[in-house]
């Protein structure tokens, strides 16, 4: 089943959403993508090095994936959406969709599809808590193989 894994940014939660559930599939069905901040120059399109840095600490090399933004297509190719963050439609985003708010045009267009896993933004985590985090979407996408 093609999965979408959505966070503000694609640059830490959805990244590792992303490889587990490729991983624990044997496939490439899942991809991820960003729907509020445009954080694609600031990163050089890759996840955040204290990704990098926790995921290699659980055997995992993530730092060949690529930050992206939420376009029409990836929606349209997924099957299902997992969102894993709490999403505010009146929030302002960094880019649109077709014209839209991001958020908007996906609740709009694809509420069929899509389930919330409310994880926290991992911006001013510690190191440990960064640890806790990483397990629990490694959890979160266990559920959705």
């Amino acid at each position: 089943m093609k999965t979408l894994f959505i966070c503000s940014a694609n640059v830490w939660r959805s990244q590792i959403a992303q490889w587990y559930y490729n991983h624990f599939t044997n496939s490439n069905n899942a991809v991820s993508a960003a729907l509020i901040e445009d954080r694609r120059k600031k990163y050089d399109y890759k996840p955040a090095d204290s990704i990098v840095d926790i995921m290699r600490e659980d055997w995992v090399d993530i730092s060949f994936q690529r930050v992206k933004l939420l376009t029409k297509e990836i929606c349209d190719n997924s099957d299902r959406i997992i969102l894993l963050l709490t999403p505010n439609s009146e929030q302002n985003s960094e880019f649109t969709i077709n014209w839209e708010n991001p958020t908007q045009f996906l609740m709009k267009n694809y509420a069929d599809k899509i389930q919330i896993r409310n994880v926290q933004d991992p911006f001013w985590a510690t190191n440990d808590t960064l640890k806790i985090m990483r397990d629990e979407i490694k959890w979160i996408v266990e559920l959705f193989q």
